[in-house]
């Protein structure tokens, strides 16, 4: 995300919130038939076709290392994103819509710099927190490369289904 208010996609994944940079999402399709992959790690769940391109489908939830419970049902969404040269379509259990975002502060950008290479930042919404994740890490699948696994800490995710929204107080407003 940049300096400037954005537009958030905010879904659902295993239960979590997740809130993508909607100018990474091209276009939002229910499952077609997919192609498997043999040897593909769990969350490459096969290619799917697009236009004559042939585009990966991830599992958003199981990229980020969160049990999947129950199978995919015929009703789940995929959304077609972008990150530079990068295309790929991300599985997620529920869209909930469009939310506006004020860029986090300073310090709530440092804390994730480093650390999560999954996460860029959380932002409050109506249902609480949401992660906002780096779209490009996710769909980055060089299967190749060292370093692939994204999951996600369960302390992050528990401080994130617990947190309350805070409110400052304008000290010009007493």
């Amino acid at each position: 995300m940049t300096g400037s208010d954005a537009d958030l996609l905010l879904t659902t994944a295993c239960g979590e919130r997740f809130a993508l940079p909607l100018a990474m999402v091209e276009r939002i399709t229910a499952l077609p038939q997919l192609l498997p992959v043999p040897g593909a790690p769990a969350y490459l769940q096969g290619v799917m076709v697009v236009a004559g391109e042939c585009l990966p489908v991830v599992d958003l939830a199981r990229r980020l290392g969160l049990p999947r419970a129950a199978p995919w049902s015929l009703d789940i969404a995929l959304l077609i994103c972008r990150c530079g040269p990068l295309r790929a379509a991300l599985a997620v259990d529920e869209v909930l819509g469009v939310i506006h975002s004020a860029p986090p502060d300073q310090q709530l950008a440092e804390l994730f710099r480093g650390g999560l290479p999954a996460v860029s930042s959380l932002t409050q919404t109506p249902q609480g927190m949401a992660l906002i994740p780096d779209v490009g890490r996710l769909i980055d699948l060089d299967l190749a490369l060292p370093g692939s696994d994204l999951t996600l800490p369960e302390s992050l995710l528990e401080a994130c289904r617990h947190a309350t929204a805070v409110t400052t107080e304008d000290p010009h407003d007493r």
